[in-house]
């Protein structure tokens, strides 16, 4: 797995809420920097864990240089930055408007201020499209996406493909081809032909629910094919072969069912999958001379103290075995043909570069 991420370029971090994610994505950036690349980590989950780790006060949609005494001597670099979809929308209609004109006319239109905050997938797609300019400017040597959990994931997968469905001539323009055709006169028709109830739309809402739809449509139409191709660079980023995708799981059987669907959407739509990367993984060990002084009898007034212990040694071991049966069904899930990387469940959480150097460490030995 050390091999496959330190050959890619954007590295697309997914996995279920509440399984480090975050951490992982973090780690990762933070090991390839060690190693002399000038790598960033950036985020679109909401949760803004990923400043904390950083040491950041906050993350921005700008990149932020990460410059804590920890990595003095670093041969690389660590930036990190925040998501936003909104204003990458807004960039892209600034990129495509035709005229200042048209692009403050968009901006400004409460149609479009709707659409590009709360239309399905635009969100997700916008933070693709972030990610991807990042690696067309050719700034950073590795970008690490932290994606959100993941349900929400699948559809970040999908993204640059409904937005070119919602984009495509024959969903919308073909329900508007003919008042385009007749420019704004075209519009004062539809506003005739479109009856009562758009009408009390309008009542409801407020304003002139028309009147801004005809002008974002009118004005909009001039961007769909730039749009479109964009879109579609951008679904053919996330197929390169500069790309991989890596998911993060827990031994726990919710999140190894949120696996297996991942995966399958994966092979599917022909993403690459770089492997899966197991952690909070509890591993086998001692006990072994608390059972031993048992059977050769201890002291009775420790004897209460010994058998506490040995049975949180024995509810360990509990999880210990369980965890080995996760991930020998992850084995068999994948053929044993994909790179698994078991991390370790640490005593503390980690919150820092500290611990996420400590993380690093184990995702990039040699052993697995």
């Amino acid at each position: 797995m050390s091999e496959i991420i330190e050959q890619q370029s954007l590295i697309i971090v997914c996995g279920s809420g509440g399984v480090g994610k975050t951490t992982i994505s973090a780690a990762i950036a933070l090991a390839l920097a060690r190693q002399g690349k000038k790598s960033i980590v950036v985020t679109i989950d909401p949760a803004k864990r990923l400043a904390q780790a950083m040491g950041l006060a906050h993350l921005s949609a700008r990149p932020q240089k990460v410059t804590a005494s920890v990595l003095e001597g670093m041969r690389g670099e660590l930036w990190a930055m925040m998501l936003d979809a909104k204003t990458t929308f807004d960039e892209l209609i600034v990129r495509y408007a035709p005229s200042s004109e048209i692009r403050e006319k968009i901006l400004k239109n409460r149609i479009y201020q709707h659409v590009s905050s709360s239309l399905a997938g635009s969100q997700e797609y916008m933070a693709i499209e972030e990610v991807c300019e990042l690696a067309r400017g050719e700034k950073f040597d590795v970008i690490v996406l932290d994606t959100p959990p993941t349900h929400h994931a699948l559809d970040f997968l999908g993204a640059p493909q409904r937005m070119i469905r919602f984009l495509d001539e024959g969903v919308i323009k073909w329900f508007f081809k003919p008042y385009f055709a007749l420019g704004r006169v075209g519009f004062s028709l539809l506003a005739g032909a479109s009856g009562k109830v758009l009408r009390v739309l309008e009542r409801l809402t407020g304003f002139e629910f028309l009147q801004d739809l005809s002008e974002f449509f009118f004005h909009f139409r001039e961007m769909y094919d730039g749009f479109k191709e964009r879109a579609q660079w951008v679904y053919d980023r996330l197929r390169s072969r500069d790309s991989v995708f890596v998911v993060v799981t827990a031994p726990e059987r919710q999140s190894m069912r949120e696996l297996k669907l991942f995966h399958r959407a994966l092979k599917e739509g022909g993403m690459p999958f770089g492997g899966i990367i197991v952690n909070r993984v509890h591993l086998l060990g001692g006990g072994e001379e608390l059972v031993e002084a048992l059977n050769e009898g201890v002291p009775a007034e420790l004897e209460s103290a010994f058998e506490g212990v040995l049975e949180f040694w024995r509810e360990y071991q509990g999880m210990v075995r369980y965890d080995a049966r996760c991930l020998e069904e992850l084995e068999d899930l994948t053929g044993r043909s994909l790179p698994i990387r078991s991390v370790p469940h640490f005593e503390e959480e980690i919150s820092d570069l500290h611990g996420l150097d400590k993380m690093g460490g184990i995702l990039f030995t040699e052993s697995t």
